[in-house]
């Protein structure tokens, strides 16, 4: 099932002995230690799954200036797969130039200014050709790190919410615009989430939001709610993370590495001991990266068994030499 920072903190805390002080834990400030491995942990669980899982992010646009070249990555890009460019016209994603020597070819002639159609990617920044003309709004698409969290649960107040509405209105609620993009869902009188998790899509006021979806459950009046950051990764392997956790502190701070690699056994594999008599792994992100494996998806949740469709660059047209 789906967790948030609070859940995935509370089972790391007790893997951690203490959730509340550091006297037992040794650790100098606890919440801060695990709040920073959940983030490593769903950072590094991320980069695992990409072979076999499709977590990419939405594309991000950013704007081109006229006559420059370079641009740095938007915040959290790590790859790039493709970039395509408005200018009001239908066009391919922008060719990539492999490498520098025929980067170095292409900008070795007068300036040319115009719709770029070719991309160079370097370190952490790429190059456009030719030098755009005018400001255009480029779509990157690729693979981005997962937004870190920090922020607590919020359960202030009370909720109404219709079925087959995306409205939550609350009620001594104050919701902010920060929440966009975390989950909502019912608790029982614990603070317990029992109903499904729904990404909040819109903030409207400190006491109305809209879901990205419609509340398909029975409506909602004067209901206790919670709204937390959740990891963006499979809900299967939301409960894995709190063990990687547990590892990184018994390895560090306990020094204790049999217990540590227990905890990193049960986070990849679901067995304590990694025995695997049946040579099948059957849990932890192992197996859920092998299932998924299995089903022949590459990286998508739905099978094409139809041949790919090749797609040919017919022509390239450069604009203007200045």
């Amino acid at each position: 099932m789906r967790e948030t920072l609070n859940t995935i903190l509370q089972t790391s805390q007790d893997f951690c002995v203490d959730p509340k002080t550091s006297t037992t834990t040794s650790l100098t400030n606890t919440k801060a230690f695990i709040k920073r491995e959940i983030n490593r942990t769903i950072q590094f669980t991320h980069k695992k799954l990409q072979k076999v899982f499709k977590i990419k992010s939405l594309p991000k646009t950013m704007s081109t200036v006229i006559s420059q070249q370079y641009y740095s990555y938007p915040p959290g890009l790590n790859v790039i797969d493709t970039v395509t460019i408005d200018n009001d016209t239908t066009i391919p994603p922008l060719r990539v130039v492999q490498s520098q020597r025929d980067w170095d070819l292409m900008n070795s002639g007068p300036v040319v200014s115009g719709i770029p159609s070719h991309i160079f990617m370097r370190g952490r920044d790429f190059g456009l050709f030719p030098v755009p003309k005018a400001a255009y709004t480029l779509t990157l698409s690729g693979r981005f790190y997962p937004k870190a969290m920090f922020a607590d649960d919020y359960a202030v107040g009370t909720v109404t919410v219709t079925q087959n509405s995306q409205t939550v209105t609350g009620l001594t609620t104050t919701f902010t615009a920060s929440m966009v993009g975390r989950y909502f869902s019912e608790t029982d009188s614990d603070g317990v989430a029992i109903g499904e998790f729904y990404k909040i899509g819109a903030y409207v006021s400190p006491t109305v939001l809209t879901l990205e979806t419609v509340f398909e459950e029975s409506s909602l009046s004067a209901s206790t709610f919670l709204i937390g950051e959740s990891p963006d990764l499979p809900e299967e392997i939301h409960e894995f993370i709190a063990y990687r956790v547990a590892n990184v502190y018994y390895g560090t701070r306990r020094r204790d590495s049999k217990k540590a690699q227990e905890y990193l056994n049960y986070y990849y594999t679901g067995d304590w001991a990694n025995t695997r008599r049946t040579g099948v792994i059957e849990g932890g992100v192992l197996g859920f990266m092998q299932d998924y494996a299995k089903n022949g998806s590459e990286n998508s949740q739905l099978i094409d068994y139809n041949q790919p469709v090749r797609i040919d660059f017919l022509s390239e047209e450069w604009e203007t030499v200045s």
